[in-house]
């Protein structure tokens, strides 16, 4: 059953942020604005990338959430591509689980494949070949966990057209553990297959480098948000729950870190690296069979 992870699990591996979220509390963190440039090209099988700057330093938080760097554009095989990152919400507190989009869009009318996967049997089955940086408005950087070996996984075609944008989900709190409030700028980079054959190959793709940046603004710790978080997390496992014994499958799973389950919950089902390959096969595998 993809996605189905018992409420109890979910729950443990917030408690230990709301328990430590009284110590945390401090002042607004300073919000940061970021500059970027784009290019573009049209020349086939070439590809052509600008990068978003790290953010200045500002004045005091306000109202308003971070901005967001302008997309990136490339061209290859003739086609103009659009990057962007954005995150499913640009504030957040420490311990709250925040997902990023790495979104490619094209008003093509070619059909292109972009090669994903191969990268997520590790420990907390995040995409490996994606590096991530956070950088504070003070230029400080925040460090990546480390996850130990990495064993590989299935790698296959996704289509671009369009009609399809490709989007890939990144989990902050699989990278970084934010310790202290302030505004950072989260850089996504790697080196993308992009061809116009769905085959599995890299010797038919041409590699587009991805270097993309979106802003997040961290708050200080809140019992009551955490609190709130747990609850609506609870509503939603309940709702999965029973989604699960109708027969549905979730579309995304929440994932649990290891180091972050308390003791005395007994983490239930296969290593996160096997729910990812099941899940690239339902999404990627099955459907080019078809």
């Amino acid at each position: 059953m993809l996605g189905h992870r018992p409420t109890a699990i979910i729950f443990s591996s917030l408690l230990p942020f709301a328990m430590a979220a009284c110590d945390r509390a401090g002042p607004n963190p300073p919000v940061a604005t970021p500059s970027a440039t784009t290019s573009a090209s049209a020349a086939p099988s070439v590809t052509t990338m600008t990068r978003a700057t790290p953010m200045p330093s500002s004045p005091p938080s306000s109202p308003s959430p971070p901005p967001q760097p302008t997309p990136v554009r490339a061209s290859v095989y003739g086609c103009d591509l659009e990057l962007s990152l954005a995150p499913d919400q640009p504030r957040l507190v420490i311990g709250e689980p925040v997902f990023l989009t790495f979104r490619i869009e094209t008003a093509c009318a070619k059909k292109l494949a972009v090669l994903d996967g191969g990268d997520y049997r590790n420990r907390f089955g995040r995409a490996e070949t994606y590096e991530l940086t956070a950088v504070s408005a003070s230029g400080k950087n925040v460090p990546v966990i480390e996850i130990g070996p990495g064993f590989g996984g299935l790698t296959g075609p996704v289509p671009l057209a369009k009609d399809k944008p490709f989007a890939k989900r990144l989990l902050l709190a699989h990278w970084f553990d934010f310790t202290e409030p302030g505004t950072f700028a989260i850089t996504v980079r790697k080196k993308l297959s992009v061809g116009e054959a769905m085959t599995p190959d890299t010797k038919d793709k041409t590699i587009v480098p991805v270097d993309v940046t979106a802003n997040v603004e961290v708050l200080p710790a809140s019992p009551a948000v955490l609190g709130r978080l747990i609850d609506a997390l609870g509503k939603d496992e309940r709702a999965s729950n029973e989604a699960v014994e109708n027969g549905a499958r979730r579309s995304e799973a929440l994932p649990a870190r290891e180091d972050q389950v308390s003791p005395g919950a007994v983490p239930v089902g296969p290593p996160p690296y096997w729910q990812a390959a099941v899940s690239f096969c339902l999404s990627h595998v099955l459907p080019q069979a078809e």
